[in-house]
C-alpha cells in the first residue's frame, strides 16, 4: 500500500503570507481533529466498547519529587518499582470536631521526601446530625461514690460531649432513675427537661451502655425516685453507689 504524502492545499508562492492546511495523498488533513486527523488518539470513542491494545502510561521515577509552578506540564511520578506514586493531603483537621457537610480535602503542598511506602492514619468522624464529630474513646469520667439525700445534680461536662457508660449500684429497695441534660450547668431538676431517663433496678448493679451517644451543649445528670420529667424527688443518702459516668 502506498504511503500516504503530504502535499500542500494553496498557492505555494504565497504560502510565507497565507496559512496553508497539510493533507495526505488521500485527502485527509494533517493534524487537526476529527476520525481521519493523522494524530495520536484514541482507537474507540468514550462510552464505546474498549478495543484493541491501549497505549501504556507510564511515569518517571525520581528520588525526590520535582516541584512545579502553576501551568507547567508535569511527568507522572513513579516509585523505584514502577508503582505510581500519590501523595495524599488535606485540610488540617488538628483533632477539631464540627466539620461541615461540605468540607472537601483537597490535594497540597509538594512532597520532597523519597517515594517509600507509608501507612496511612484515618481519622473516623461520626455526624450529629447537623455536622462530623471526631469519633472518640471514652477519655474522662463524672463519679458520685454515694448519693447524697437529694437529687444529685451534677454536671459532668460544660461542653456538648458523646455519653458512653453508666455504671454502679442501686442499693435502694425500689427504681431509682438517673436523667441526662443537654446542659453547660448542673441541670435544674423537674424544671429543666431530660433528653435520657434511665431506669435502675433495685438492689443491683448496672452498666448501661450508651455507645456514644451524643448530648449538644453539655452532660448534666440528675438521680429522682420518680420517672416523670418534672419529678424531684430526692433519693435517700446511698441509695446509688458507686455511680461512674464515663464519657468524651
Amino acid at each position: 500500500m502506498a504511503e500516504a504524502l503530504p502535499i500542500v492545499v494553496g498557492d505555494p508562492a504565497a504560502t510565507k503570507a497565507k496559512p496553508v492546511m497539510l493533507v495526505d495523498t488521500l485527502g485527509n488533513p494533517i493534524g487537526g481533529s476529527g476520525a481521519t486527523a493523522q494524530q495520536v488518539q484514541g482507537n474507540v470513542a468514550a462510552a464505546t466498547t474498549d478495543s484493541g491494545n491501549p497505549v501504556k502510561v507510564g511515569g518517571v521515577y525520581n528520588l525526590t519529587i520535582p516541584t512545579y509552578t502553576a501551568g507547567q506540564r508535569t511527568d507522572a511520578q513513579a516509585d523505584a518499582n514502577g508503582r505510581l506514586a500519590v501523595h495524599l493531603g488535606g485540610a488540617s483537621a488538628s483533632a477539631t470536631d464540627a466539620f461541615s457537610n461540605t468540607v472537601v480535602y483537597p490535594t497540597i503542598g509538594a512532597s520532597t521526601a523519597a517515594v517509600n511506602g507509608r501507612l496511612l492514619a484515618v481519622a473516623l468522624h461520626k455526624s450529629n446530625g447537623a455536622t462530623f464529630d471526631r469519633d472518640r474513646k471514652p477519655n474522662a469520667t463524672s463519679r458520685i461514690p454515694s448519693a447524697a439525700a437529694s437529687t444529685n445534680a451534677t454536671s459532668a461536662k460544660a461542653s456538648a460531649g458523646d455519653l458512653h457508660c453508666i455504671s454502679g449500684y442501686n442499693a435502694a429497695a425500689t427504681v431509682r432513675y438517673i436523667k441526662f441534660y443537654a446542659k453547660a450547668t448542673a441541670p435544674t431538676v423537674g424544671t429543666d427537661t431530660p433528653v435520657i431517663t434511665l431506669a435502675l433496678p433495685p438492689t443491683s448493679a448496672f452498666n448501661i451502655n450508651m455507645n456514644g451517644h451524643y448530648i449538644a451543649t453539655g452532660i448534666g445528670y440528675g438521680l429522682t425516685t420518680g420517672a416523670a420529667d418534672a419529678d424531684t424527688g430526692a433519693l435517700t443518702a446511698a441509695d446509688i453507689v458507686g455511680l461512674t459516668v464515663t464519657y468524651a
